[in-house]
């Protein structure tokens, strides 16, 4: 759930916050902020806590062995989707242009 959420902000950029959050569970197969010492104990309001108190974005999955560039475009990709204000997370549109998506 998108930060501004809480507050009864609803928009396409919560979506964008959830595409964030879903790409990093199904490159980690944990959810973003599994690496979280009390993560594990955390009930889904105590997480929704951390997440809005904390002002953190989750840590990023990190690409092994690559040379590429697809480290550097999934990590500024995640940054894009994870920007805490809302009004700074790009829409639908201009994420499906940014290189992580565009590059082959």
């Amino acid at each position: 759930m998108a930060p501004e959420t809480v507050s009864g902000i609803v928009g396409r950029r919560c979506d964008i916050w959830s595409v964030g959050c879903v790409l990093i569970e199904m490159l980690t197969a944990n959810h973003p902020w599994a690496a979280h010492p009390k993560a594990s104990s955390w009930s889904i309001a105590e997480a929704l806590q951390y997440i809005l108190a904390s002002n953190e974005i989750p840590p990023l999955p990190a690409v092994t062995g690559d040379n590429t560039g697809a480290e550097e475009k999934l990590e500024s990709f995640l940054m894009q989707c994870l920007k805490r204000e809302h009004k700074e997370r790009p829409y639908a549109d201009e994420l499906l242009r940014h290189p992580f998506l565009s590059s082959s």
